[in-house]
């Protein structure tokens, strides 16, 4: 069984795993702790409490027009 991954870890984990880097990254949560843990490294970040919202921010930002 494979252990849990801090919120700190995955955001050290995906740009490796990945070969990106936190600037050029989304990172999407619904808890507001996990967003916080992101955007220290940079991370792009939405919190997803509210879809309409979420849909508006995440085109912003990666840059595409609705």
């Amino acid at each position: 069984m494979r252990g849990f991954v801090t919120d700190h870890e995955i955001c050290k984990i995906l740009p490796k795993r990945y070969k990106s880097t936190p600037e050029n990254s989304l990172f999407i949560d619904g808890n507001s702790a996990n967003i916080e843990a992101a955007k220290q490294p940079r991370f792009k970040t939405v919190l997803l409490d509210d879809i309409e919202n979420a849909s508006r921010r995440i085109p912003a930002l990666i840059g595409k027009k609705t």
